[in-house]
């Protein structure tokens, strides 16, 4: 049975349709390279400015405390310039493929799928939520308690570290060794010293 002339089959005008897609995003693909390659010193400014936000907020949520807090803030200056130099690669060989796959993803116009409703057991729904929030309780505790034996940690360190310096440094023995002095000149022995003169 022949086709009515200008009518084709669906599956034929389908597929010359997203062939038609594919060679557009494809295009769209390219010039977003091209952007990158002409606007080079903009696509470093953009990651200088994130790296600067990211790496402050990121320093502030995961170092909580204040000299530590501004020693890492030191760091990351010093680690921007390879930073850069590792996002801007990543960039250029990713972001144009990662922004046609978006860009495509919004003109594709297909309604968004829901996920399928899970039976209702609310017995069943009450225990687990009851279990996250005690797992969620207990590892805010353990968090806490981390902190505090690093903390911890570092000050019997710094205390024991302080100490065994000092007394290497600065103690004198409190020794006297005049009584035995006599005894060792009677017996012709030679008197032991405990730290050598300088």
């Amino acid at each position: 049975m022949a086709n009515p002339a200008g009518v084709e089959p669906t599956s034929q005008h389908a597929s010359e349709r997203i062939q038609v897609e594919a060679e557009r995003m494809l295009d769209v693909q390219l010039l977003l390279e091209n952007l990158l390659i002409r606007e080079e010193e903009t696509a470093k400014l953009i990651l200088d400015r994130l790296y600067d936000v990211a790496s402050v907020n990121w320093i502030n949520r995961n170092v909580p405390y204040p000299s530590m807090n501004r020693f890492t803030r030191w760091v990351a200056k010093f680690t921007k310039p390879a930073f850069k130099w590792v996002a801007l690669r990543w960039v250029k060989r990713n972001a144009p493929q990662l922004i046609t796959d978006w860009l495509y993803t919004q003109v594709k116009f297909q309604p968004k799928q829901s996920l399928p409703a899970l039976p209702e057991d609310s017995s069943r729904q009450l225990a687990v939520a009851n279990k996250i929030a005690r797992c969620e309780t207990e590892i805010s505790q353990l968090q806490s308690r981390i902190r505090l034996l690093s903390v911890l940690l570092v000050v019997v360190t710094c205390t024991l570290g302080g100490a065994i310096i000092w007394s290497l440094r600065f103690a004198k023995p409190n020794v006297d060794l005049a009584p035995l002095q006599s005894t060792w000149q009677r017996t012709g022995e030679p008197v032991p010293r405990l730290r050598p003169e300088r």
